[in-house]
């Protein structure tokens, strides 16, 4: 409905000024529908100071350069390229006008579900959907319970030790995760440093272990890169500067085909294969997808028993993490699953 005079309730107006709501004589029309209102409110009456009200006062077009800016920079979605790319339109529009408007808020939207956490269901496996840019490895030498973290996971496997009466953990195979040094023990900290602690990061490979069992092996690793590209490969050791993030385990799929006995060439043994809480780490579309699986078979990888709950997945690869007495999980603050011992493990993933 179009009305010029009207000062009724529910009328989108197209005027210069509110003026308390009261009749304005700038006023050039209004309409119960808001998208009436804007089209009317064309880029040459904006110019000429125009604007839609809703019917209480707000201002809602045109929208202005400092709210949409905002709007772009909220949660970081918007990669940097693209925020100065539109806020260059904008300060040669000084206003946003609505096609410009449509595709922002449709850019904005793909982007903000693209990286977003998601729980998927799958066989009655409920899996945690997490963007590569939204997954943090932290190395914490802590009791698994007594984490701050809202939804945090444990993760790699590690060796325990005890040194000056303190009780450490150091990891096994390949691990690049954040740390704080202010945390950790004093023996942690000290062999963390003999390979490699720099700008709150460990970087620990299977060629630096001290045990024989991983250290001439190319080990299964999930890698994400700094460009938060994410991978499962073989790696024996890493080149520091492209890696963000690593953590290893054993081989349940490989380039999409099952594994069977790899995880025993990879110097993995029997005892992370037996019938208990195992947690897992999978890609997919350059998402990272973890799980867990309640296992009832002697072996949960040669009997095929993982394999055949997952392989309609579509994943590229999939590793097996630590489990058993180190398994816990937490989601938004809340207890998912855990087995009855806090023991004090390594390295837990984070969704941040």
């Amino acid at each position: 409905m179009k009305n010029k005079e009207s000062e009724q309730m529910g009328y989108y107006r197209v005027r210069k000024n509110w003026n308390n709501g009261k009749w304005d004589s700038s006023q050039i029309c209004a309409y119960t529908d808001k998208q009436k209102a804007i089209q009317e409110c064309t880029e040459e009456r904006v110019q000429q100071g125009y604007k839609v009200f809703d019917p209480d006062g707000k201002i809602v077009y045109p929208i202005t350069l400092e709210k949409q800016t905002k709007v772009l920079k909220n949660d970081g979605v918007i990669p940097d390229d693209e925020i100065e790319y539109w806020n260059d339109i904008f300060n040669r529009k000084k206003l946003v006008h609505l096609d410009d408007l449509n595709v922002i808020i449709n850019r904005y939207s793909e982007l903000l579900n693209k990286n977003e956490t998601k729980i998927v269901s799958h066989n009655g496996i409920c899996m945690l959907r997490v963007p590569a840019n939204r997954f943090q490895i932290k190395l914490v030498d802590k009791s698994k319970s007594n984490l701050d973290e809202d939804t945090y996971f444990n993760l790699g496997y590690f060796a325990n030790f005890k040194e000056d009466g303190i009780f450490f953990t150091l990891p096994v195979a390949n691990l690049v995760a954040d740390l704080d040094e202010n945390t950790l023990s004093s023996p942690c900290l000290k062999y963390l440093k003999e390979r490699k602690v720099k700008d709150n990061k460990v970087y620990f490979y299977a060629s630096q272990n001290a045990s024989d069992q991983f250290k001439k092996k190319d080990v299964s690793t999930l890698i994400i890169c700094n460009d938060n590209t994410v991978f499962i490969d073989k790696y024996n050791s890493l080149y520091d500067e492209d890696v963000k993030y690593a953590v290893s385990g054993a081989p349940i799929i490989i380039d999409g085909l099952r594994a069977t006995t790899e995880y025993l060439d990879e110097g993995w043994d029997n005892s992370i294969v037996r019938p208990t809480v195992h947690g897992f780490l999978g890609v997919k579309d350059n998402y990272i997808y973890y799980f867990y699986i309640e296992t009832k078979t002697s072996n949960c990888i040669t009997s095929g028993e993982v394999y055949d709950k997952i392989k309609d997945c579509g994943f590229s690869d999939v590793i097996k993490v630590d489990g058993g007495g180190s398994f816990y999980c937490k989601i938004n603050g809340e207890i998912q699953k855990s087995t009855s011992e806090n023991r004090q493990i390594n390295n837990i993933g984070v969704v941040m």
